[in-house]
C-alpha cells in the first residue's frame, strides 16, 4: 500500500473527482459553452473516469483493511459518480 494516501487524502480525492463530473453534468445540463473550457473537459475526462473507477476499488481494498468513516464517505461518492458517469454514457439515466 501506498504510505502517503491515507484517509483524508483519500476523500480529498474523491471529493476532486466527483466535483469535477458534476461540474461536467452541469455545463451540459445548462448547455454552457466555452470554447477553453470545452478543451480542458475533453484531455482531462478520460484521464479522471480511469481515476475514478481505480480509486473505487482501491478504496475498498483499503476499507476491507482499515474501517474509517472517511473512506466509507469516499467510496460512496465516487460509486455513486461512477454510476451516473457510465449510466449517462449508456442513456440510462
Amino acid at each position: 500500500m501506498v504510505k502517503f494516501l491515507n484517509t483524508k487524502v483519500y476523500f480529498f480525492l474523491c471529493i476532486g473527482i466527483v466535483c469535477y463530473f458534476l461540474s461536467m453534468y452541469l455545463l451540459i445540463l445548462f448547455e454552457i459553452s466555452f470554447t477553453p473550457l470545452n478543451v480542458f473537459g475533453e484531455l482531462i475526462t478520460i484521464p479522471l473516469l480511469i481515476g475514478q473507477i481505480v480509486l473505487l476499488f482501491w478504496g475498498i481494498k483499503i476499507y476491507s483493511s482499515k474501517k474509517d468513516h472517511l473512506i466509507l464517505a469516499g467510496i460512496i461518492m465516487v460509486s455513486l459518480s461512477t454510476i451516473l458517469t457510465i449510466g449517462s454514457f449508456l442513456k440510462f439515466i
